[in-house]
């Protein structure tokens, strides 16, 4: 198993520790293995997810409607939709 040393802002290492002295983690390693696995699964699963619609988003036969605007037509459409969303 490689070594690796972090850095953690206080706020994580009392986190950490907590965690240990509760005795819901043999050390902070387990924690900091734990919470890794965890983020790994929900980048996993955020992946799949985003696969998941465009897939259903993007279907054989649909039709998109594709407009050529200049930046000055852009922008007014862009502003226009901002006034009406503060309004």
């Amino acid at each position: 198993m490689k070594t690796l040393v972090v850095s953690l802002p206080e706020a994580l290492d009392e986190f950490v520790q907590k965690n240990v002295s509760s005795g819901n983690y043999a050390s902070p390693s387990d924690v900091v293995h734990e919470g890794l696995r965890l983020l790994a699964q929900f980048e996993q699963e955020r992946s799949r997810m985003v696969r998941a619609t465009i897939r259903k988003g993007v279907e054989p036969g649909d039709v998109f409607r594709y407009e050529e605007l200049s930046a000055a037509e852009l922008a007014e459409r862009g502003a226009e939709r901002l006034r009406r969303t503060v309004a």
